[in-house]
Parts: C-alpha cells; structure tokens; sequence
C-alpha cells in the first residue's frame, strides 16, 4: 500500500469573512450606547433643574423639613438646564450626525437598522421627558386647582383679624400650596390666600384669636420666610 505524503493544510482565517466587533480590542461604544448614556444623564438633568417643585412636595408628604431646598435648587437651575441641552444635544449627534469609524470588513461597517431605531425612540422619548420635567415649575401650579383668591375677602367677617405678609423664597405655584397647607392647618386661621405671582399671602384669623407668631412658624416650617409687607402692621 501507498503511504499518503499529503499533508492537511493548516486552517487559516477566511480574509473574506466579516470580523466581528467584539474581536477588536480598540473597540470603543456605539453611537447607540453613547446616545442612551447622554439622554439618561439629559432626563436626569432636568429632574434637577425642576426639583426646586417636586423635591419640597415629595419632603412634605414624607414629614421631612423643606427649610432651604427649593432656595438651594432655584439657585442651580439655569445650570441643570445648560447641561441637560448639552446632553441631549450630544445624544442627537452621535444618532444622526456621527458616522462611526470601523475598519473594512467590521461588523460595525454595517449598521444595524433595529438597534439604530431604537436609539433614535429613546432619544426622542426622553427628549419629552426632558421638557416636561424642565418646563414642570411652569405648570405645576394645575395640579393644585384653585389658588384660593377671593377666599380671604368672602370668609371675613368684621369680627375676623387680617394679616397681609411677604413670602419669601417661593420658586412656583406649588411653594404658594405648601404655604396654605402649612398655614391653613392653625387652628387660630379661618382662611389663607397665597399669591406666587405678588409673593404674598393673607391670612384671616378667627374673631380676635390672631397669632402672627404661629404664621411665621408655619411658614418657616414649610422652608420659606414671612415678613411683614411695608405698608401693613402686619406680623
């Protein structure tokens, strides 16, 4: 019998076929990825930029002190909100402007429509988030109803004490509820108006028993300041 002589060829890559992303090792994220991470961190922006709203109502109904919060995140908000349009404005150049840089044959070389849509909804989605969460000190004021105008003047009767004063550090309409819960809760007040837009707020004692004392507690209680307004003799 013949001896076979022939040796097996050893077996080398295909220079044809397509490499695959993850055999790169300078491989980097996607464009895809790189848009999720700034769109997260854009919502997450605008989250602060509006927490001088929320973040007292959430302390509020937990039973926790506001003193200082809303004053704290109003002063940082124009900052929150440059960073979140930074962001997002990042998150909408690596999804329709960058072109990624793949050597020929790389998977990446051929974009991959699923994961590209996908990115392109996220992006779009917390864009909605974003102005929705940064404009929410705009519109906050609806999910409270009636701001209690006109209450004050149709409950006095000439009995009833009225105390007009100056509310400081109010940043919405949702710190102009905070106030009238707080102040409403005294015992000794028949009706409260607070006014966000003229910073004020009214408040009608029953019959003789004011106690201005007890307002400017409450409404320190509540994380904001009350002072007498100027031309009143008020607390």
């Amino acid at each position: 019998m013949g001896v076979d002589t022939k040796q097996p060829h050893p077996v080398t890559d295909d220079c044809c076929a397509p490499k695959r992303a993850e055999s790169s090792p300078s491989a980097g994220p996607s464009s895809g990825s790189r848009a999720g991470l700034l769109s997260g961190g854009a919502v997450l922006g605008a989250l602060f930029a509006s927490a001088c709203c929320w973040l007292p109502l959430l302390l509020i109904g937990m039973g926790v002190s506001t003193v200082g919060v809303a004053g704290f995140f109003e002063t940082y908000r124009p900052y929150f909100l440059v960073a979140t349009a930074g962001l997002l404005g990042a998150g909408f150049y690596f999804v329709y402007f960058r072109k990624p840089k793949c050597a020929p044959g790389e998977a990446c070389e051929v974009p991959n429509p699923r994961l590209r849509r996908m990115s392109e909804v996220s992006l779009w989605l917390a864009t909605v988030l974003v102005i929705a969460f940064a404009a929410f000190p705009s519109y906050v004021g609806a999910f409270f109803g009636d701001d209690g105008t006109g209450t004050a003047a149709a409950t006095q009767t000439a009995e009833d004490v009225s105390r007009t004063c100056v509310i400081e550090g109010m940043t919405c309409e949702g710190c102009a509820s905070h106030i009238r819960t707080a102040v409403g809760a005294l015992p000794s007040v028949k009706a409260v108006e607070v006014s966000f837009a003229e910073g004020t707020a009214v408040v009608v004692f029953d019959g003789d028993a004011a106690d201005d004392q007890a307002v400017t507690e409450a409404v320190a209680g509540a994380g904001y300041t009350a002072r007498p307004r100027a031309e009143d003799s008020a607390l």
